[in-house]
Parts: C-alpha cells; structure tokens; sequence
C-alpha cells in the first residue's frame, strides 16, 4: 500500500509524462524542494507594505539559523501591472537571494489570448522586469496553472531571452487564492501534504489577506520543512547541481 506522502509524487510524475511540455516537480533524492509565490507585489499599496511581510518572514528564519545550509529562497513569480515606478521591491528580493519569474502582466488566463496577444504580454513583463534589475529570467508560469499551444509558442519566443521552453506549474493545486481558505493553519496542513523530494509549492501574495496568510505560514512551512531535513530553493535553484 502506497504511502500518504508517495500519492502526490505519483501523481505528478503521471502529470509529467503526458504533460511534457510543463513541469510540476523535479525527479530526484534529494530533500529540497522549490518554493515559490505568485501574484506578486501586491498593487496600490505604499512600498508594498504587505508584500514585505513575506520577504520579512522567510528574512527572519534566514537569520534565526546558525549556518546557510538550510536558508530558504523562493522564485517569485511578478506580474508586471502591479509594479509602481521606482519602486525597489524587486531589487529587494533579489538582494536577499530570491529569484524573479514572469507571471504576464495581467492576472488573467494566459491560455486564452490569441498567440500575438500572449506573446507581446509576455515580452512587456520581461522588459518590465529586466529593465531596472539586470537580472536573467527563466521561468514562465501562465494564471490559473493552464496552457495550451499559444503558451507554450509565446515561451518559445523568449527563449533568446533565457527563458525555459517548459511553463513553471507546480505539484499542487493551490487554494490560498480563495477568500474562505486564508487561514494559515489550514494552507500550512494543506501544503505540506505535497512535500516530497523535488516538489514545486505554491503559495500566493496580491491582496494584503494573501500576503498576511502566506507570511504566517512561511513561519510555520520553513521551521517544519527543516526539523524534516527539506532545503528551500528557487526554481532555477532546483533544475541546477546542488551544491
């Protein structure tokens, strides 16, 4: 009989074989998983106020450590309409070691917009995200975690850029997104069900009831995924050699 925590990895690794052109998890041994956070920063807010409690709080786990082997870093994945001009939210995360993913520049379904649309999206939210930070984007994720022919085109179109050719989905189905699951205790015994070697969680800033739930569940998600032996990594983090 399968284990309760061998499910999930089965489950993925069904989705990975007729899904090739996405990926939901890296096949490996080792304890480390990829954290990521979509929806970010969340819009209209003075210097994102809220979208700091979540770097705050992987910050202070960071720092509670007495070495770097298990520091945590998360791929945040940006969409780009929610950026206020001179901000320097994205300069922060990356300064404190996290990665920066496309997340289009609307928060809408991706998999619905003819190719030219999607494509000229995408490239906006590239440029909007390179221009003032310098840094090298790999990773696509599409909204509602649905592709087709057209996402899977407009990615390769940004492969000159650096980009993978496969969308970033995840090995779970998020339900932070929905007003009646904010509450941590219930998204941190949800996530943690579908932690396994090579895992890809999901969790969701963009509203200041998401960023507040995500926050306190990184307190509890970090602490626990260490007493399990798990390491915390970027996506790019994860799909490269570990150290």
């Amino acid at each position: 009989m399968s284990s309760p925590l061998s499910v999930p990895r089965q489950l993925v690794s069904a989705l990975s074989t007729i899904s090739p052109n996405a990926i939901f998890a890296k096949a490996t041994t080792e304890k480390v998983i990829a954290l990521t956070i979509d929806d970010v920063p969340t819009p209209c807010q003075p210097d994102y106020a809220s979208t700091q409690r979540i770097l705050e709080a992987i910050a202070q786990y960071n720092g509670a450590l007495p070495s770097s082997a298990y520091r945590a870093h998360a791929t945040f994945f940006v969409i780009g309409s929610y950026l206020t001009h001179g901000s320097s939210i994205l300069q922060q995360m990356l300064a404190q070691g996290h990665e920066l993913g496309n997340h289009g520049m609307f928060d809408h379904t991706h998999a619905s917009l003819p190719l030219t649309t999607l494509a000229d999206e995408l490239k906006a939210a590239h440029q909007l995200l390179t221009k003032d930070t310098g840094t090298c984007l790999q990773w696509f994720r599409p909204g509602r975690g649905m592709y087709n022919r057209q996402v899977i085109d407009a990615v390769g179109q940004l492969r000159p850029w650096g980009y993978r050719s496969q969308v970033a989905l995840a090995s779970m189905v998020p339900l932070d997104t929905r007003p009646q699951f904010e509450s941590p205790a219930f998204t941190f015994s949800y996530v943690s069900q579908f932690v396994f070697p090579g895992a890809i969680l999901v969790l969701h800033g963009g509203s200041e009831g998401r960023d507040r739930n995500t926050a306190a569940v990184l307190q509890q998600l970090l602490p626990w995924l260490k007493s399990k032996g798990y390491r915390a990594v970027t996506l790019s983090q994860l799909f490269s050699p570990l150290a």
